[in-house]
């Protein structure tokens, strides 16, 4: 794993391009089940947590809620999944339907 902070944070100088492996403290880790391919685990670790973190602070995460999204990349089509799981009311204002679409039945 690469990091900037490499001696910051394991205490020891070098190179973290060449590493095979890092020291982390356990609270910034977790496991992938065996069960959920790490292509499928990929992208909830980065755009899912980008995106579930501001619908949880904001109380999204509860049904009977309201949401929109603008705008479905990366970011996007993990909050219309949130969303569709979520909440009562999604909004996503996409002129490509077939787009859209496939984001809600993905």
């Amino acid at each position: 794993m690469t990091s900037y902070c490499y001696v910051k944070h394991s205490g020891v100088a070098g190179n973290p391009s060449c590493a095979d492996s890092d020291l982390i403290t356990c609270r910034y880790a977790l496991k992938v089940p065996a069960s959920l391919p790490l292509v499928a685990a990929a992208p909830l670790l980065c755009a899912g947590i980008t995106t579930y973190s501001p619908l949880k602070h904001y109380g999204l995460d509860k049904p009977g809620q309201k949401l929109g999204v603008v705008g479905l990349g990366g970011l996007g089509h993990m909050a219309v999944k949130f969303g569709k799981v979520c909440c009562q009311s999604l909004h996503s204002p996409i002129f490509w339907i077939a787009v859209r679409e496939c984001a809600l039945h993905a």
